[in-house]
């Protein structure tokens, strides 16, 4: 029997504050029309800690870049966070693809 979820991919990360962050996630699937929003934020009250830039690199392939400058972490103070990537079109929801925790070390 086959099965289908739309429960969001757990992906933890951990930099040194004041690093770059960089990474691709390939999802497989055509994200022509998507849109993406990306932020860390505090387990504490839930605000928003710093907005992560999220770029498709290949909309067909279903690609997305994602990345912070050594001036945006030296920003983060040292500890955990969670982070959370979604992505919706015009016409439906804001769905979560991927999260998890954040953590960031001196």
């Amino acid at each position: 029997m086959a099965t289908y979820s739309i429960l969001p991919g757990e992906l933890n990360v951990t930099l040194r504050q004041g690093d770059n962050m960089s990474f691709e996630a390939d999802f497989d699937i055509a994200l022509t029309g998507y849109t993406l929003e990306c932020f860390v934020y505090s387990t504490v009250d839930s605000s928003t800690v710093q907005e992560i830039t999220a770029a498709i690199t290949s909309e067909a392939d279903g690609t997305v870049q994602l990345a912070l400058t050594s001036t945006q972490t030296e920003t983060i103070p040292v500890g955990t966070y969670r982070w959370i990537l979604k992505w919706g079109t015009s016409d439906a929801a804001q769905r979560t693809a991927l999260q998890g925790i954040f953590e960031v070390r001196p």
